[in-house]
């Protein structure tokens, strides 16, 4: 992740100090100008982001870089036509100042990788009771045939019917209509476990709530080293569910950008770009877009090709729109990025969304003609939508779609307001003669990914 913007930033620098060097004929000075314009330009961001957490009322960001460029422009002036300035001793300053920094993350960055290697070689799970026990038949192989085929479709960021209709004032029941005439069951009000996807995914997929631990009433904190990235890898290729089917005859296929490198790779220097001036409401839509729009129509393409596969089969499939950036307009194409309406974008988004969910739909359906396969098509969370309102934030925040295909049933067998954690422990019981006790449907929030958890009970 780190090469591409280095070599960027480096060759930035070069050129950027030959250039002012040309200017002022004072290396000294070129370097002190460009450290303090390096600075400023990546400090913009994070500032930004400090600002807009106070939630002051009359703040906007036009009024933000109108202050912040004048800042910029006072703070240059200062140095370029201060005579009094020394430059050689303030580059120097400057130097040890940054070789500190640096030093710091060279050293936080040497720790937490071998606090990673360290664990990978000595991770030993907790333990936990053996929710399978007494269930798991090893010579099912035998009677494979018998056995259902399972997708598990993840829509990240899609919502219910129920929130969308409420905060954002948009009826999406023609999508919903559409999928019960299929055969599919919706069911009204559901909500996952966790507010981001690092957390929900693992947590639906071991058919348990993570490791935490109570800080005080209502307030909880994850284990540590509970949010590493191969840990979450190991909880979704290793999780209780795969684990279970395999150990019934089942092959797993599991398409997630969570755990693909390439996919981090954009999300990291995304975050490296948003630390600048293009992380204005704008233009960060338009710079993630450039960056992500090729991957998530790759994300949406990709798929299992049937004459390859041994069945029965566990499929899990992660698309990730309707999630931010808002990269397609309902019939695919860019949308106007200059839209100050940003649920008019998520809208659009999520009907371009609709319309590959029912393709994804049908394409699995034409391949089975007599044995019909289980489909769960579910949000991991609700959109990242800035609402002023806390309480409706958080309650479309974690709110989902929940909608499944199940053969041979006249009826759901979800319940209205269930949270994704049980929808394998119903499904098993129902299915596999399973006899998993019904987890509490408990939604933990978290204003900021790695911060406190809250128990959050909608209204």
């Amino acid at each position: 992740m780190l090469v591409k913007p280095v070599i960027v930033l480096l060759c930035v620098t070069v050129i950027s100090l030959i250039t002012l060097n040309m200017m002022f004929h004072d290396k000294y000075k070129s370097a002190v100008i460009f450290s303090i314009t390096i600075f400023l330009i990546f400090l913009f961001g994070p500032f930004f982001s400090f600002v807009e957490k106070i939630d002051l009322k009359f703040f906007r960001f036009r009024y933000f870089i109108i202050i912040y460029t004048f800042i910029f422009l006072v703070v240059l002036l200062f140095f370029l036509f201060n005579k009094h300035i020394n430059s050689r001793k303030v580059s120097r300053f400057l130097n040890l100042a940054g070789l500190a920094v640096l030093s710091v993350i060279i050293i936080n960055l040497s720790i937490s990788t071998l606090s990673v290697l360290y664990n990978i070689k000595h991770d030993v799970p907790e333990k936990e009771q053996d929710i399978f026990y007494g269930f798991k038949n090893h010579n099912q192989s035998s009677s494979n045939i018998h056995l259902p085929d399972i997708y598990y479709i993840v829509l990240d960021s899609y919502p219910n019917q129920e929130c969308m209709a409420d905060i954002l004032n948009f009826n999406n029941e023609d999508f919903t209509n559409r999928l019960k005439s299929k055969g599919f069951f919706i069911t009204k009000s559901s909500r996952s476990n966790y507010n981001f996807t690092l957390f929900s995914i693992p947590a639906t997929l071991n058919l348990n709530y993570l490791s935490m631990k109570k800080i005080e009433n209502g307030i909880y904190m994850f284990k540590k080293n509970e949010n590493f990235y191969n840990r979450l890898k190991k909880r979704i290729e290793n999780s209780r569910l795969v684990s279970y089917l395999e150990s019934m005859g089942y092959n797993k296929y599991l398409d997630t950008p969570v755990i693909d490198k390439k996919f981090l790779s954009i999300e990291f220097n995304i975050k490296l770009l948003y630390m600048t001036i293009l992380v204005s409401p704008y233009l960060s839509n338009y710079v993630s877009t450039f960056l992500m729009r090729e991957y998530a129509i790759l994300n949406l393409k990709s798929w299992i090709n049937y004459e390859d596969i041994k069945k029965p089969i566990f499929y899990f499939k992660h698309i990730i729109i309707p999630h931010v950036p808002y990269m397609f307009d309902r019939y695919g194409n860019i949308p106007d990025f200059f839209s100050s309406n940003v649920e008019r974008l998520f809208i659009e988004q999520l009907l371009y969304t609709n319309m590959h969910a029912e393709k994804i739909i049908d394409n699995i359906l034409s391949h089975y003609k007599e044995k019909k396969p289980i489909i769960i098509i579910q949000g991991d969370h609700g959109p990242d939508i800035i609402i002023k309102d806390k309480e409706r934030r958080m309650k479309i925040r974690t709110s989902i779609l929940n909608a499944v295909y199940l053969p041979d049933m006249k009826e759901n067998i979800f319940y209205d307001g269930m949270t994704s954690v049980n929808t394998f422990r119903i499904l098993l019981n129902k299915y596999f003669g399973t006899n998993l006790e019904l987890l509490p449907d408990i939604t933990y929030y978290q204003e900021v990914e790695r911060d406190r958890l809250v128990v959050y009970n909608p209204k």
